[in-house]
């Protein structure tokens, strides 16, 4: 999802850019850390 994101803003000429798979799975793991920390810490409004 990284890599498509890359693409689209680049097609779009956003400042967004990731290198390649490696840099997109490592970047999708910290992103998926971070959301789940988040998950845990912050209440959920139900």
């Amino acid at each position: 999802m990284l890599l498509l994101t890359s693409w689209l803003a680049e097609q779009f000429e956003l400042s967004f850019h990731v290198e390649g798979f490696w840099t997109a799975v490592l970047g999708g793991l910290i992103i998926s850390v971070v959301s789940w920390a988040l998950n845990v810490v912050l209440p959920d409004n139900d």
